[in-house]
C-alpha cells in the first residue's frame, strides 16, 4: 500500500484530475512494480465466464420484457455498476437484477 500512497500524484493531488486518470496512473505503477501487465486478468476472466453463463437468462429477460429496450439498458447499467473496482468480482448478480 505504501507504494501507492507514496506516489507524487497521491501526496500532492491535482484536483482537476478525474478518477479514471488517477486510476490509470496507479494501475500503471502497480503493473510495473509487480511486472504484470494485467493484474486484474484472473478477476476479468472469472467475470467474463459468469457473464457468458448469465447471457441466456439475461437474453430471456430482454426478450420477454414489455419494453425490451428499457430492460436491456437497465441491465447494462446494472452491469456497469458491478465493476471489479468496487466488487472484487464476488457479487451475486442474479438477486440484484431480480430486484430491479
Amino acid at each position: 500500500m505504501s507504494l501507492v500512497v507514496d506516489l507524487p500524484f497521491i501526496k500532492r493531488p491535482d484536483w482537476t484530475t478525474v478518477s479514471p486518470q488517477l486510476f490509470e496512473k496507479v494501475f500503471r505503477k502497480l503493473s510495473a512494480s509487480f511486472d504484470d501487465k494485467d493484474p486484474f486478468r484472473a478477476v476479468k476472466e472469472r467475470q467474463n465466464r459468469k457473464g457468458l453463463e448469465l447471457y441466456p437468462w439475461l437474453k430471456g429477460l430482454v426478450n420477454r420484457s414489455d419494453d425490451p429496450l428499457f430492460t436491456a439498458v437497465n441491465l447494462a447499467i446494472i452491469g456497469n455498476s458491478l465493476d471489479v473496482n468496487w466488487s472484487g468480482g464476488s457479487v451475486e448478480v442474479e438477486p440484484i437484477i431480480e430486484s430491479n
